[in-house]
């Protein structure tokens, strides 16, 4: 098919589901390396780039991947449920910035409040964002297994490992710095905070991306 005929083709009127997982999964892939390819190093945190010139990608991606949450509904009603919660809570993490990351700017007095106050926020919804998805990778597995077909095992063994690993940068910060005893300084100094959001942020774009089975869109699309 050349390029021309391509582009005279009828596009599909609305997208499938599994479109709908690969576009999510593409966008929580590429926020880590974007925001960090932009401001041009490795900071404290992901979350913490909203205050490097990176913020509108970080903001940006996390609105886009709110909306197509949102516009998801999944298979049964309790997944369009939990993914309208995830979408407020993408939202969310967006809007409430964490607090001022020391390794960027000099710490402001005069909005410590206000930023302590938006920084719950920014951790309740990032925590709940992800718990969320944690729980839909683990749906992606079930539903894999009771189809029982060719490919279904490496997808469901593929969202297990995600889902893991989501669970593990979930709680790797906070069992380092309060049950281990290990100081806050020591963990931001070697990033811990920021590698355990784009494991997390890598995992879910994985599960979701396989989850939209791209080879197979690939092989519909050039089908049409």
């Amino acid at each position: 098919m050349t390029v021309k005929e391509w582009l005279k083709k009828e596009p599909a009127r609305i997208h499938d589901y599994e479109t709908q997982r690969f576009l999510i999964g593409l966008t929580a892939l590429a926020l880590p390396f974007l925001v960090t390819l932009v401001y041009g190093r490795i900071i404290s945190s992901i979350s913490a780039y909203y205050y490097t010139i990176s913020r509108n990608l970080f903001v940006g991606l996390l609105f886009i991947t709110g909306f197509f949450l949102l516009v998801y509904n999944g298979r049964y009603y309790y997944e369009a449920l939990i993914s309208k919660v995830a979408a407020l809570c993408a939202v969310g993490t967006a809007l409430s910035p964490t607090g001022f990351p020391e390794d960027i700017v000099i710490h402001r007095e005069e909005l410590e409040a206000v930023i302590r106050s938006a920084e719950r926020l920014h951790y309740v919804a990032s925590i709940l964002l992800f718990a969320q998805l944690i729980f839909l990778c683990l749906c992606f597995a079930r539903r894999a297994k009771m189809k029982g077909d060719r490919t279904s095992g490496g997808r469901r063994l593929i969202y297990l490992v995600c889902a893991g690993l989501m669970s593990l940068s979930l709680l790797a910060y906070p069992l380092l710095w309060i049950i281990c005893a290990i100081p806050q300084a020591a963990l931001n100094r070697f990033h811990l905070l920021y590698f355990a959001e784009a494991i997390a942020l890598i995992s879910f774009g994985i599960a979701w991306f396989t989850a939209g089975k791209p080879v197979q869109h690939w092989k519909n699309f050039r089908k049409r």
